[in-house]
């Protein structure tokens, strides 16, 4: 007489991926694992304006390397051009002079 109890197989990837991608250690996620690594603005103070613009990207969420390179790449571009830098200056406040000295 042939066994007529339900054989459970399973297939090796459904073992390994649910339904929405990995699944962890401890049983399946609500949300998949991420083999991405989130690039992080560093944390001491910059020391250049590339290390302001690249901390300053750093804080924006979400972009891809090839944007954050464009970006960096526009404002670098920017900070070159001489008349930005003039309205950079003329934006600074100044500071108190007498007859010309500082004081």
């Amino acid at each position: 007489m042939p066994d007529t109890r339900v054989v459970h197989t399973h297939h090796p990837a459904a073992v390994l991926y649910g339904e929405h991608g990995p699944m962890g250690v401890g049983g399946p996620s609500p949300r998949p694992l991420s083999t991405k690594m989130a690039w992080k603005a560093p944390v001491q103070p910059p020391e250049s304006i590339q290390a302001h613009i690249e901390q300053a990207i750093g804080k924006i969420k979400g972009l891809s390397p090839a944007q954050r390179n464009s970006v960096r790449a526009a404002m670098l571009e920017m900070t070159r051009d001489l008349s930005f830098i003039r309205h950079i200056m003329d934006q600074m406040p100044r500071a108190p002079t007498d007859e010309g000295r500082v004081l």
